[in-house]
């Protein structure tokens, strides 16, 4: 599984090695010639010894046959008793060196001036990220649909998310398609495992997967995009270091507590910027997504093919244009009937089968008067095997 294709996500292609100059590629232009001109020789001779041999032509009539089937310039070397094909004319390194600057000029034009990079690794994951990285998670439908079964056991209580991702899948994976889903905001109460979900999903189809809290206190929005050079906390943002760091054009994006986000934020100078929302929008919509421009690295990066997974415990606070663009999947929390079979794969390997069978026991009978979430069944998971440890009886 985890099979991937190749797409480019910079508006430039950087040679595969820096070092390339208009004289490496004067001499490789040379080269490409030659091999050229020997392999045009040798069809030339093989064609001189069908007519005398097959033919039955002397080699003088054959000469004379060729003669009119060649440029002017060979027929200098051709036909003397000199071996190999003709050399390079004089006018053909001139050609040469004209291409080889022309080249080399509109090369280096396309090229971002990165000189301010202190850090080579980052010059060279711009690079390696212009000549192409990889789209993941292109599975078999057999394969999906494994995946999707496995998800549906595992997190029963998530079977809306999962059977939305299957359907977008089913149909990609019958075309050989990488992963990919619209993007996707999961409303439900906290602690049921919105973005355990997707991490899961992350593992399961192989791509990878960074979340980004925007619920934290002024720095979520610029986790999201970035900070532009020049002020003291310069940095990319999450999406375009995992792209360039994983060198992967699809990554799965978890942006946990949407409606917390902040409508502005501000620097430590005091300057207002547009908040996550509007940052959101502009990476969403396709438009806009297709030349998304980092502020840090002052490039356009084609995220069209990010996958994004947004959490929220509620609407309020989340624009209409936001939510236009995003499918909203609501969710009711983890039911007493769940809790059973969330015990089992939890405790599995942790807990004696009769201290989980206990546990799954008391855990439903609290689920069936007030709320439970994931972290309530994790903390009474740990409790016990604490007390498993320590060999006292559990009652």
């Amino acid at each position: 599984m985890g099979r991937s294709k190749r797409t480019y996500v910079l508006p430039f292609r950087a040679p595969k090695y820096p070092t390339i100059t208009a004289r490496v590629i004067r001499a490789r232009l040379e080269e490409h010639l030659k091999v050229l001109r020997a392999q045009r020789y040798a069809r030339i001779d093989e064609q001189m010894r069908y007519l005398v041999e097959q033919i039955g032509l002397s080699l003088g009539d054959a000469r004379d046959v060729v003669f009119e089937t060649v440029k002017p310039y060979e027929r200098l070397t051709l036909f003397t008793e000199k071996d190999g094909p003709p050399p390079l004319r004089p006018a053909d390194i001139q050609k040469i060196k004209r291409r080889s600057s022309a080249l080399f000029a509109r090369m280096s034009e396309a090229l971002p001036d990165l000189a301010w990079l202190k850090d080579e690794s980052q010059t060279e994951a711009i690079y390696a990220a212009s000549r192409g990285v990889c789209l993941a998670g292109c599975v078999t439908s057999d394969e999906s649909d494994e995946i999707i079964a496995g998800l549906h056991s595992e997190m029963p209580w998530m079977s809306r998310v999962s059977t939305h991702v299957m359907r977008r899948m089913r149909d990609r994976a019958r075309r050989g398609e990488h992963y990919h889903v619209p993007p996707i905001l999961l409303l439900g109460p906290p602690g049921i495992g919105k973005s355990a979900f997707f991490r899961r999903v992350s593992a399961v189809y192989g791509v990878p997967s960074v979340s980004i809290d925007l619920g934290a206190s002024g720095g979520g929005v610029f986790s999201l995009t970035g900070m532009e050079r020049g002020w003291s906390s310069a940095h990319a943002g999450l999406v375009v270091r995992t792209i360039l760091q994983r060198r992967v054009a699809n990554p799965i994006i978890i942006v946990d507590e949407i409606d917390s986000a902040s409508d502005r934020a501000e620097t430590s100078s005091g300057r207002a910027l547009p908040g996550a929302h509007s940052a959101l929008l502009s990476m969403l919509e396709p438009e806009t997504a297709r030349s998304w421009r980092c502020p840090f690295y002052g490039l356009e990066f084609d995220l069209t093919n990010v996958n994004w997974a947004m959490t929220s415990n509620s609407l309020q606070g989340i624009p209409d244009a936001l939510l236009s663009r995003v499918h909203v999947i609501r969710l009711d929390g983890i039911q007493a009937a769940d809790v059973p079979q969330i015990t089992r794969l939890l405790a599995s390997g942790r807990l004696d089968p009769e201290v989980i069978a206990f546990l799954s026991r008391t855990l439903s009978d609290r689920a069936r008067y007030r709320r439970i979430d994931l972290r309530t069944i994790i903390r009474s998971i740990e409790k016990a095997e604490e007390i498993q440890g320590d060999e006292e009886p559990l009652h």
